[in-house]
Parts: C-alpha cells; structure tokens; sequence
C-alpha cells in the first residue's frame, strides 16, 4: 500500500475514533442514569419537539446517522434505563410517540450544561474558521465514501478492472 492510501486508512480509524465523544457515557449523568452523547441529542430532540407530531425510526436514522435497528436499540436502551416512554401513533401507525420520564426530563436538564460547555470547547480549541473547513471536508469525505462503497457493492468497482 503506497503512502497516501496509508494516510487515508489511518485518517478513516482517526474519524472513527472521534465519534467515540459521541457514543461514550457521559460521566456527568445524574445518578442512576447512565446515557450517551447520542442519547443525551436524541432525548434533547424528544424534549424540544411537538408532542403532537409522531417520530419515525428514518427520523432518527436521518438526524443521527444510525440504522433502523440501530435507532430501535437506543429506544429500547433508553426505555430500559426509564428515560422515555414509546408507543405507536394513533394516526400513523409507522411513527413513534416518544415521550420523556421525569428521569429524561432531569437528565436532559442536567446534562445540557455539560454537553455545551464541551461542544463549546471543541469550537475554542481549534476555532471557527478550522471548524468550518473541517465540517466541509469531513461532509465530503461522507459523500465520497458513501459513492465509493455503493459502487463496490454495485460491481461498478472492481480490482484490476478500473
């Protein structure tokens, strides 16, 4: 493997590793609740939203990046540690009614500081301008690996044909 494909590969485990912030316990959780960052950002989105209006599993696999089983587990994990309650809409059967517990609620609140205060810090180290042109790039390098891995599935790639 030649240098730059060395570097890529090693760039593609640094990504990778970044989104630990995202799915690792955050420690300033109130006791007995043990949640994620992306827990914490979906429970966050339950709080905000309308109550009125059903969320889909494509919901949160639009705004979190995540498979349908993926979104079922964290409902599930969340429903477990007594942060939500889940049923079906009564008017689209395909949406979730997802509300917060008391215990959500408090996490919500107590964690929205901290979440904040880190994202905060993230934006101060490496600066807006820095931000900015890695959010393009990083978006880009989705894109890109996206299209690449939909053209090996779809044999539109293949090694020593093009």
């Amino acid at each position: 493997m030649d240098a730059m494909k060395e570097q890529l590969v090693q760039l593609l485990f640094k990504i990778r590793n970044l989104g630990a912030f995202a799915t690792s316990r955050m420690d300033a959780c109130p006791v007995g609740v043990d949640i994620n960052m992306t827990e914490f950002l979906f429970m966050q989105q339950v709080a905000n939203r309308d109550t009125r209006r059903g969320f889909s599993l494509q919901d949160m696999q639009n705004n979190f990046g995540i498979s349908k089983s993926g979104a079922s587990k964290m409902l599930s994990a969340l429903e477990k540690k007594g942060c939500l309650l889940r049923d079906t809409d009564k008017k689209d059967r395909r949406n979730l009614v997802v509300t917060l517990t008391e215990a959500g609620l408090l996490a919500v609140t107590q964690l929205k500081d901290y979440v904040d205060l880190a994202i905060s810090e993230y934006i101060r180290r490496l600066g807006e301008t820095e931000l900015l042109q890695a959010i393009a790039l990083i978006t880009r390098l989705e894109k890109e690996s996206n299209a690449v891995r939909d053209a090996v599935r779809t044999k539109r790639l293949e090694p020593g044909v093009n």
